[in-house]
């Protein structure tokens, strides 16, 4: 017969019926390993649509966008505070692959506004650089934007950075200032800003 004691965080006490070997009081009127059923619903439960965006570079090598299911611990902590699940509905993770299906990079969205898109993250691998991947990625985070109805596109380049700035400039994106000073790990953010329409 096995028994529990203090061992429970809230009160519980022994129990010497026989038929009942193991029962938990803590919370009135519930027993121990007996759990009330939830009610679930779901009518307002919308499949996520995964978004799924094209691109070519200069020498018309095509690059695909596939949107991400996020971080698993972040999505699970968002069903319990609005603010964090909101954050996570405005920003698209996509995952950069090449014409062979071959993952290239990250491309991060985040919709920091009704009429803005910033883009807070693009990486290419080290070893796909130099084959026009970034700006091909850029012109699918402009495409986008475009065809979400946005305005503006927005982002920040580190000092430690000097090739992505050009590859911003390059694309028509103007600084608009500094966001943090030249002794940061970034070496600086410089805030860049490009308007669509």
């Amino acid at each position: 017969r096995i028994r529990i004691g203090a061992i429970m965080a809230f009160s519980s006490y022994w129990v010497d019926d026989p038929d009942h070997d193991i029962e938990h009081y803590g919370v009135k009127g519930m027993k121990w390993g007996v759990r009330k059923k939830r009610q679930t619903s779901t009518k307002n439960k919308r499949p996520r649509q995964q978004l799924i965006l094209e691109s070519k570079t200069k020498n018309g090598a095509k690059i695909l966008g596939v949107q991400s299911k996020g971080n698993r611990i972040a999505n699970f902590l968002a069903r319990h505070n609005v603010n964090l699940q909101k954050q996570i509905e405005a920003t698209k993770n996509l995952e950069l692959y090449d014409a062979n299906s071959k993952k290239i990079g990250n491309l991060q969205l985040f919709h920091e506004s009704p009429t803005s898109l910033n883009v807070t993250w693009l990486g290419i691998n080290e070893r796909d650089r130099g084959k026009g991947y970034a700006q091909a990625a850029m012109h699918m985070a402009e495409d986008y934007a475009r065809k979400s109805g946005m305005k503006q596109l927005t982002l920040e380049v580190p000092g430690i950075s000097p090739e992505a700035r050009h590859i911003y400039e390059k694309q028509g994106f103007k600084a608009v200032g500094s966001i943090s000073d030249k002794d940061d790990v970034w070496g600086g953010l410089t805030a860049m800003k490009k308007q669509l329409q």
